[in-house]
Parts: C-alpha cells; structure tokens; sequence
C-alpha cells in the first residue's frame, strides 16, 4: 500500500479526512462524538468527510499607474527563485515531507507550489520585454496588517499585488551668472 504521495510545482492534491461530527453505531444504540479524522465504528448511515488543498496556490498580479511614470506590462515575466519544488505528502497523516531540490519557478496567472517558508534567498523578479528588471525579496512582502508573508501553507490562496512604476529621478538646477571671457 502506497502510503505518499509525490508533491511537484503545478499539481495539485487534495486530501480527504473525517469530519467532526457525531455519530450513531449500526445497531442504533450507541452515539459516539468524533473528533476529526478519528476512526469510525461501522455503520450504515454516511460517514462525513472533508477535503482540503495540500498545496499553495500563489498569484502574483502586476499594476502599473496611469500617468507618465507608467510602464508597460505587456509580456512580463515573473520569476521566483530559490523555492523548494519538491516533497512528500503523507496520505495516512496529511503530513508534508519537503524536498531538497531547489529551482526558479516561472510563475503564471496561478501558479500551485508546494507549501514552505519563504528564506531570505527567494526573490521575486520581475523582466518586462524591454529588458528592464524589478527584483525584491519575497519574505519582505507583507499583507493587509503589514506581517511580514513568510511562508505558504497548505490550502491557502497568497495573491501579491505589485506594483511597477518608471524609475523616479529628482533634478536640482542651480542658476548662476554666465562668466564671461575673452
């Protein structure tokens, strides 16, 4: 019996357990409270089960402004590097096993990743068809209560909005008297 199962980039799992619930053996007499993923007595009625997303689903969304500091987002690529593509998912437990194979993920409109904290290695790069390049550290991205987005879990959604704009420059002009020669 096959008790794991291979986690990679782009596939999805879904893992299905017992419910919480309360039940009543065959014979009808005895109730029992169960706690999730408990083994059940048998019985003829149904047995309650939940499904849950073993992997990350991560989006990366790119804006730009409307005036002139605005930069064109046509063929972007997106990169995130330095990411775990690899693991082991236990099917008896739903326990993750990472891998050690490390890669640079070229991410889509979403992109299924496996579930891992995010080092200080992992950049998320950004290359418009101009050649020119946005990088940051992924870890440093933070959410809505400005926490710092450190790692990815299992079942949950991470969707990074970023935001491009040309790079500012400031002028200082000093005016003084022409010299004159001659």
């Amino acid at each position: 019996l096959n008790r794991s199962s291979d986690l990679e980039i782009g596939t999805d799992l879904l893992w299905g357990t017992t419910a919480a619930h309360t039940g009543t053996e065959a014979d009808g007499s005895t109730a029992h409270n169960y706690a999730e993923g408990a083994a059940i007595n048998p019985r003829t009625g149904n047995v309650p089960l939940i499904f849950r997303h073993v992997m990350s689903n991560v989006v990366v969304s790119l804006a730009t402004s409307s005036d002139a500091s605005a930069v064109d987002l046509t063929g972007a690529k997106i990169t995130l590097t330095s990411l775990i593509k690899d693991g082991i998912f236990d099917i008896a437990t739903g326990d993750i096993t990472l891998g050690s194979t490390m890669a640079d993920i070229t991410a889509s409109d979403e992109t299924i990743m496996v579930p891992q904290t995010i080092s200080d290695d992992t950049r998320l790069i950004i290359t418009l068809t101009d050649g020119t390049t946005y990088s940051l550290q992924l870890n440093k991205c933070t959410d809505a209560t400005d926490a710092a987005v450190t790692e990815w879990t299992s079942g949950n959604k991470y969707t990074y909005t970023i935001t491009l704009k040309k790079e500012e420059i400031k002028f200082r002009a000093l005016v003084n008297d022409w010299v004159a020669k001659t």
